[in-house]
């Protein structure tokens, strides 16, 4: 079996959806599927690689940063890359296309199916669902409404990789079953490290793009506050970047002792990331709305205990009191709480990693990778019958 794979992001460029992306293709590539991923190209990027048992295709186009694109970045992938596909469908001839992200690659995905009679499989995976983000994204969709129904119900499967999102998503286009794959963990990449005697400050991680939804901002709060109401023995390693940068930068600027505590990294190599996990204590989220969060995956699968609010996929992740806490959104006192926990109860951080590494088993992508191949089976023979 031939597959296409396209999205306009993939590592290191964009988030969790390139990353799933990736992980979904080593995986499937060990089970014989010949993958091919069609994606955004970058200056110091390779146009064309092999990797893992796989191949990236990266194409250029506009692109100024690593972490997002804008609309009108995603506008223009969408124009190159109807080109592009159609020239990759006419030389490599794939049985199958597995489109993530219903914009701006859903188009390309339905406009393949008409010229060339060739069937998609679809991934949501957060933010290309009508009607439960920021107002900028609510826009677009509005806008995109008509066709996100074209492409939804043309495709072999809609696939969420969460409950939640499954739910939203057959709420706002009407008469489209949305099934549910959940984002896996490599546990190849991501696995327990040695962890040291809590002799030193209590180190949080937070990993995540510096959007308004991610909520970093709390965080920050969060910690300025601890460190006015006397507690001091915390750090905190911030990995990510993004619009919001400046503004994270201007609140540390004038607190010395915030300076001191908390770093911002920017965007590290996986492998880096997995040294950090290992060398933290308890991993945040302080997000608003997810898909599925793969940080909180990758965390537990290295040993963390979880500080998160109640977002879609975390709730099947995240066990209260067992391997975490959960918070409320945008409850500063509570994060403080759930902080102080750890702080004052250390001897909580062992059996909670423990926790997290046997709640974690389940996800491993071997298990995803295996129902994404019967997706396209079943997709492959619907389409015969079809036609």
């Amino acid at each position: 079996m031939k597959v296409l794979m396209i999205n306009y992001e993939f590592p290191p460029l964009g988030g969790g959806g390139g990353t799933t992306t990736m992980f979904l293709a080593k995986h499937l590539a060990r089970s014989g599927v010949q993958i091919r991923v069609l994606t955004t190209g970058f200056p110091g990027l390779s146009a064309r690689e092999t990797i893992d048992g796989y191949e990236i295709i990266r194409f250029k186009t506009r692109r100024d940063k690593m972490y997002q694109s804008d609309q009108w970045e995603m506008f223009l992938f969408l124009i190159n890359g109807i080109s592009q596909a159609f020239r990759m469908v006419r030389s490599w001839k794939p049985d199958l296309l597995h489109i993530f992200f219903g914009y701006p690659t859903g188009p390309i995905g339905w406009m393949i199916q008409k010229r060339f009679h060739l069937p998609y499989v679809l991934s949501l995976l957060g933010a290309d669902v009508p009607g439960i983000y920021n107002q900028e994204v609510g826009i677009q969709h509005a806008i995109l409404k008509p066709l996100t129904k074209i492409i939804w119900r043309n495709a072999g499967f809609v696939v969420a990789n969460s409950q939640g999102l499954k739910e939203a998503a057959e709420a706002n286009v009407r008469g489209c079953q949305v099934d549910v794959v959940e984002n896996g963990i490599d546990l190849e990449t991501f696995y327990p490290g040695n962890r040291r005697d809590r002799t030193s400050a209590l180190r949080l991680l937070f990993v995540a793009r510096f959007a308004v939804n991610k909520r970093l901002d709390l965080l920050l709060q969060a910690c300025k506050e601890l460190l006015n109401e006397g507690e001091a023995d915390w750090s905190l390693t911030v990995i990510g970047d993004g619009p919001l940068r400046q503004d994270y930068e201007t609140f540390l600027a004038g607190d010395e002792r915030l300076q001191q505590r908390i770093h911002l990294l920017g965007w590290v190599k996986i492998e880096q990331l997995r040294d950090h996990y290992h060398s933290s204590d308890v991993f945040v989220l302080t997000s608003d709305y997810e898909g599925m969060p793969s940080v909180v995956l990758q965390a537990m699968a290295c040993g963390l205990p979880i500080i998160s609010t109640r977002v879609q996929g975390s709730e099947g992740m995240v066990v209260d009191g067992e391997n975490g806490y959960f918070i409320p959104h945008r409850d500063v006192p509570a994060l403080k709480g759930a902080v102080r926990n750890f702080l004052h109860h250390p001897e909580r951080l062992e059996p909670f990693g423990k926790q997290s590494i046997r709640l974690v088993e389940r996800y491993d992508w071997k298990y995803a990778a295996a129902r994404y191949l019967d997706c396209y089976r079943r997709t492959l023979a619907d389409f015969a019958r079809a036609r």
